[in-house]
């Protein structure tokens, strides 16, 4: 094989490895082109052409795919709402303003009581119906500038800007009061922990376990009085 057609061999090679890796169908075409152009009798400098113009669609479609894994990161694909990832990542952001600047927020963990009934009666689809009609009316009740994600399953995480335990109680009793869905024969209702920063916590850690364990203790009350 003449030099001037390694060059595009060669770069056909690392096209399909990186196409590979980022599981990017079109980069993988690319390299094979590259790879073909190697065994043709195109002039070298037309070669070269080539070999600018699929890189740029190679850097392309590799940074296109990278913005929706970026996405898919910060977005819970069932709900709509956020997705666990970003909301531990914003909840620190905000817990370093919140300690430099002496601000308050609140953090609510959310479990749904009767969901499993669903999943049971109805199907797996009908359980997803119910976690979206959950997510908007979450997203309908509180305000724009809090944060609502999909902590996992049927759980759902809530930060709650700039409010301190005597507002929170105020959210939580309009939560309860607006936050439910009826399927069929099963209405499912909500189950909710809270802390406050800094009453609670002053960490991450401590914030999320406080707000877990008074979830937990919200979901025995209901079970208690719904025996």
């Amino acid at each position: 094989m003449e030099v001037e057609s390694l060059i595009p061999f060669l770069l056909g090679i690392f096209i399909l490895i990186v196409s590979m890796l980022a599981k990017n169908i079109y980069s993988l075409v690319i390299g094979l082109c590259f790879i073909g152009l190697s065994f043709t009798q195109i002039p070298y400098v037309i070669g070269i052409f080539y070999i600018i113009i699929g890189t740029s669609v190679l850097l392309y479609t590799l940074r296109t795919r990278n913005a929706i894994d970026k996405k898919l990161a910060i977005i819970d694909s069932l709900t709509g709402v956020y997705s666990r990832y970003f909301f531990e990542e914003y909840i620190k952001k905000e817990l370093g303003k919140a300690k430099r600047y002496n601000k308050k927020f609140s953090v609510l963990f959310i479990d749904l009581n009767d969901f499993k009934l669903i999943n049971d009666r109805f199907g797996h689809s009908a359980g997803d119906k119910v976690l979206n009609l959950i997510a908007t009316k979450l997203s309908n009740t509180l305000r724009d500038c809090d944060i609502i994600a999909r902590w996992g399953g049927d759980e759902f995480a809530v930060f709650l800007t700039e409010t301190n335990c005597n507002e929170l109680l105020e959210v939580i009793d309009r939560l309860y009061s607006e936050v439910n869905v009826s399927y069929g024969d099963v209405k499912v209702t909500l189950s909710i922990g809270f802390a406050c920063y800094p009453e609670h916590g002053q960490s991450i850690e401590e914030l999320i376990h406080e707000a877990d364990k008074s979830m937990y203790r919200a979901k025995n009350m209901y079970k208690m009085l719904n025996k």
